[in-house]
């Protein structure tokens, strides 16, 4: 295909469960052993971190390079990195009684937003652990309950991804928007464009234009996951990370 003019680089990792980008391009990769790798947009190692004490890393947040959120879903601990991924605190979910949270995300405030299962309500929480926002009951609001597999906030928007509703939108201040008939496990919302991976295809869908683009990425065998930042296209496969100009 076209779009993968160029390979930047492919980076050998062994057992690679999930990762993510940030604005700037750089990519963050964990493996089994509980080690997020950072490279830069040209594949190149700047950084890593280990914490092997809290089970398996479920999901990085890098939203905001500088606040990097590491979360262990089976502990319900989120560890937050700087810039240089190195630890700054640790927020223990579990002190506020959420005890089945499946997603968090970085807030512009920051704060970190939490879904919590049991109430199935959307909290933005401190640092120091103080609930600064409770949304409406989402199985009230909703006639069913939702099973969020991510929430992020882009661009002054927060969305909840579910398996069953699609893509939900959010204003920043935690009120709903709209849904969008899309189901997959994560999207990112670059320049008004949803971007989101479903069986082994990347899709981009242009809110204003009602556009939709398809990356094929089946000749690349079973891909985990790929993302899109500006000129880079990611994808993560078992053995490791490929690089692509776009």
């Amino acid at each position: 295909d076209s779009v993968f003019s160029k390979l930047i680089k492919h980076i050998p990792i062994k057992d690679a469960t999930v990762f993510t980008t940030d604005k700037f391009g750089n990519v963050y990769v964990a493996n089994a052993n509980n080690t997020i790798l950072k490279f830069d947009k040209n594949g190149d190692s700047t950084g890593f971190y280990n914490s092997a004490r809290r089970g398996d890393i479920t999901q990085i947040d890098a939203s905001n390079p500088m606040r990097v959120l590491v979360y262990y879903s089976d502990y319900q601990s989120i560890d937050i990195l700087n810039r240089v991924l190195t630890l700054k605190t640790t927020v223990d979910l579990r002190k506020l009684k959420i005890l089945d949270c499946p997603s968090i995300s970085y807030s512009a405030d920051g704060d970190t937003w939490v879904f919590n299962n049991f109430t199935s309500e959307l909290l933005k929480i401190s640092d120091e652990l103080s609930v600064t926002y409770t949304s409406f009951n989402f199985l009230q609001q909703f006639q069913t309950n939702i099973q969020p597999t991510q929430i992020t906030e882009q661009d002054k928007y927060l969305f909840v991804v579910d398996s069953t509703q699609g893509i939900l939108k959010f204003d920043r201040f935690g009120t709903y928007i709209n849904t969008y008939p899309f189901y997959c496990k994560a999207v990112q919302f670059i320049d008004n464009t949803l971007v989101y991976f479903k069986d082994n295809t990347l899709y981009t869908y242009q809110l204003a234009t009602l556009q939709e683009n398809k990356i094929d990425l089946k000749s690349f065998g079973h891909v985990l996951n790929a993302r899109l930042e500006r000129d880079r296209i990611y994808v993560l496969r078992k053995g490791g990370l490929d690089l692509f100009e776009h």
